[in-house]
Order: structure tokens, then C-alpha cells, then sequence
């Protein structure tokens, strides 16, 4: 066997943690883990999981890792650093993983977790976005950690990414290498898209909200005038909103057509775009989103 998916919860581990481990030891061969790891399972567990996977198959290579909730809490530990999924690794050569992908709000992407990783092997990052606004699943950190190894190590060769919403150190990091192929934003490209649909925030709008979208604009003019360039040879799926792209219309500066379209390798464009429709028409203020994919 080289793909295992293991579904984890409170009630088949609960008793004993660590015969459930000892069952993973005769797969020798694994190249593919998917952990779903539902709430109510000791947060000891999951590392203790993922080092022994390690130990049994040396040749394991994509690790998923989704946090979901489930009919106990008690022993939830929300917001823990991603790295200590690594942390019992007693050795200081990092994972030679090529995949890795962490989806859910238990864990945080912190800084640390890059020294964890070989850069080297590494072609493919998932961090979907959070279930929430209010979610922040990656540090800042991460991206400015992984951007300094990118701008100072030889041979990192990131090819996909799914990253959370843009922000400043996302950027930093877009803009320290050049190898990305896969590019796709699975929702929320604006963290808050109904402000930026063809008009400022409204007077009656709080001054930090305006502040904030100002803010959030420059970042996204960053993005397109330094991060997407880097990869403007590579380049072959960009996605810029979800595969439904309700209630995230924004507008489409010209200027970030221009840059889209330097992508000369691209072949699947997913982004949305809004224009004012009649009032008399929508019966109320309303973007019409519309998406092309290649």
C-alpha cells in the first residue's frame, strides 16, 4: 500500500492512543497520508502519529492534514503551532516531503514550522481558506521565513500553492522566487471583497474600516505588480476566487489584466469580475460576478 487515509476520532483512539499508533507500523511503503483528525482526540496524538509514519515509511512524501469538528471538545487544543506536528522529530535533517497540505482552524502555520521542512523537495503547499474571516490559519511569519530560505537557498522549487488570502508577507514571499505552476486562491482573495466592487467604503463606514480597505488595496496592487510577475514564464493555473464565485465580485483594475495576461504559459484563468448593474434592473445595489475559466 502507498496511499492511506485515516479517518481519527476520540471514540477509536480515546481508550488506547498507543495500540491505535502501533497499528500504523506494518505500512512500510506509504508515499501518500491523508489525517482527518476530528476534535475530541488528544492533541499528543496527531505528532506522535505523523513521527511514526515517518519512522515506519521513510519513503512517505505528501502528508494532508484536515482538523474537523466533531460531538466532543474537551480535549481540543485550538490554535496550536503547526510545528509541533514535527516537533518529535529527534533528528535535525528536516521532512523530505514534496506535498504538504494542513486544512481546518486547530492548527496555526507558524515560522518555525519552515525549519521543519526540506525547501529542496518541497513542490506543493495547501493551506485552503479558513471556515471563517476571523480565522487566520498562517502566520506572517511563515511567509517571511520561507521567503528569506527561498531568496538565500539554492533549489527551492515551489510548483502549487493554495494560500489563504493575500496578504503583505504572502507577497514578500511570491516575490522571492520564480518556479510556481499552480497558483489558486480558493476563496476569499479579498479578506472583505464587497469593499473593493468599483467604490470606496461609504462615508457612514468606520474610519478603521476605511483604513483597513486601503490598506488591503495596496497589498493587492503588490501582488500584481511584483509577486505574479515572478512567475509570469511558469505559470499555468491561476485562480483568483473559489469555484463558485458568489459574493466575491471585485474590481478588475486594468492594470491587473495586464499583468494576468504576462503569464504567456497560462492555461486556466479563474478569477471573477463585477461591473454596477441597473438598480431598476437588480432591484437593489448588486455586482454581477462573472468567471472564465480556461
Amino acid at each position: 500500500m502507498v496511499h492511506l487515509s485515516l479517518g481519527l476520532s476520540h471514540v477509536s483512539i480515546w481508550a488506547t492512543p498507543q495500540a491505535a499508533i502501533q497499528i500504523l507500523r506494518p505500512f512500510t511503503r506509504l508515499r501518500s497520508v491523508q489525517l482527518q483528525n476530528y476534535s475530541g482526540v488528544p492533541s499528543s496524538f496527531l505528532p506522535a502519529a505523523i513521527h511514526n509514519l515517518f519512522q515506519f515509511s521513510p519513503d512517505l512524501e505528501q502528508v494532508g492534514i484536515w482538523t474537523l469538528p466533531g460531538p466532543c471538545r474537551s480535549f481540543e487544543d485550538p490554535n496550536a503551532p503547526a510545528s509541533s506536528l514535527f516537533n518529535r522529530n529527534k533528528t535535525d535533517c528536516p521532512v523530505r516531503l514534496r506535498s504538504l497540505r494542513i486544512d481546518g482552524a486547530r492548527y496555526i502555520v507558524d515560522g518555525a514550522l519552515a525549519s521543519h521542512l526540506d525547501l529542496q523537495c518541497l513542490q506543493q503547499l495547501a493551506f485552503p481558506y479558513p471556515a471563517t474571516l476571523d480565522d487566520h490559519m498562517v502566520d506572517e511569519d511563515f511567509w517571511l521565513v520561507l521567503g528569506e530560505a527561498a531568496r538565500n537557498g539554492r533549489g527551492f522549487g515551489l510548483k502549487q500553492l493554495y494560500p489563504p488570502p493575500v496578504s503583505a508577507g504572502l507577497v514578500q514571499f511570491l516575490s522571492s522566487f520564480s518556479t510556481l505552476e499552480e497558483l489558486r486562491f480558493a476563496s476569499g482573495f479579498y479578506p472583505h471583497p464587497s469593499f473593493f466592487c468599483g467604490e470606496d467604503p461609504e462615508p457612514g463606514f468606520p474610519e478603521y474600516v476605511r483604513d483597513f480597505t486601503t490598506a488591503e488595496r495596496r497589498v493587492v496592487g503588490e501582488f500584481f505588480k511584483t509577486a505574479l510577475p515572478m512567475h509570469k514564464d511558469n505559470l499555468k493555473f491561476l485562480a483568483l476566487c473559489g469555484v463558485r464565485a458568489l459574493g466575491e465580485a471585485w474590481d478588475l483594475d486594468q492594470e491587473y489584466l495586464e499583468s494576468v495576461f504576462q503569464c504567456r504559459k497560462l492555461v486556466h484563468l479563474h478569477m471573477p469580475v463585477c461591473y454596477p448593474v441597473d438598480y431598476l434592473v437588480s432591484g437593489g445595489r448588486g455586482l454581477i460576478s462573472i468567471c472564465f475559466p480556461g
